[in-house]
């Protein structure tokens, strides 16, 4: 993936001008498993000259691993959306008006299932449904298969950007994009690294089904 940072319109911790690129390894976990299975590089400028690149063709097996399945052009459009309702931002929210409301000490919207007795499909139609966060993006609230890896507080506030968020994508008959099954790969920095153009801390995560 590479993206033309003029592109991006209405993030301002986004750089005006450059490119940006992600580069995987073509393996079984997508180069998760290694330090060096992953890079993001920043360039600040755009030639216009091109040079031909020394460059390997995937074997079968890395063909078969690898999630993308073609090439694809990509245009970005600027949008708003609430926090998804699986997210840390909007648990704390919701628990800090219903504890206020209703003089209760929540800590997970879950808790709900031993305060008011509700079967878990209730509480995941009335609090987890309608998750908006989902989709190619760039910013913006995240969505997992499983977990976000950003645990702690600390995690949180070192990469609080998303970078990248790329779906699994397999509207038409054949799928274009698979992260395993159905899955998910995000890029996440820190918004003052950002920045400032400093792509050397960089945390990539992938998760499906």
């Amino acid at each position: 993936m590479q993206i033309k940072c003029s592109d991006i319109q209405g993030l301002d911790c986004f750089p005006k001008q450059g490119m940006i690129q992600f580069w995987i390894c073509a393996d079984d976990c997508w180069g998760m498993c290694d330090k060096k299975g992953f890079r993001v590089i920043y360039y600040d400028a755009i030639s216009d000259s091109t040079t031909t690149p020394q460059m390997s063709a995937f074997n079968d097996m890395e063909k078969e691993f690898f999630p993308l399945k073609g090439e694809y052009g990509v245009a970005f459009l600027p949008t708003i959306e609430d926090a998804p309702k699986n997210s840390t931002e909007y648990e704390e929210t919701f628990c800090k008006y219903f504890n206020e409301i209703s003089g209760e000490a929540i800590k997970s919207p879950y808790d709900l299932k031993f305060k008011l007795n509700l079967p878990f499909d209730v509480l995941d139609e009335a609090v987890y449904n309608d998750n908006s966060a989902h989709g190619h993006k760039v910013g913006g609230s995240s969505d997992f298969c499983q977990y976000d890896p950003r645990e702690t507080i600390e995690q949180q506030k070192r990469y609080d950007f998303q970078l990248l968020q790329m779906c699994s994508d397999f509207r038409s008959d054949s799928a274009k994009i698979m992260w395993g099954d159905a899955g998910i790969c995000h890029f996440f920095i820190n918004s003052e690294k950002l920045k400032n153009c400093d792509f050397r801390d960089v945390l990539y995560y992938c998760d499906c089904c």
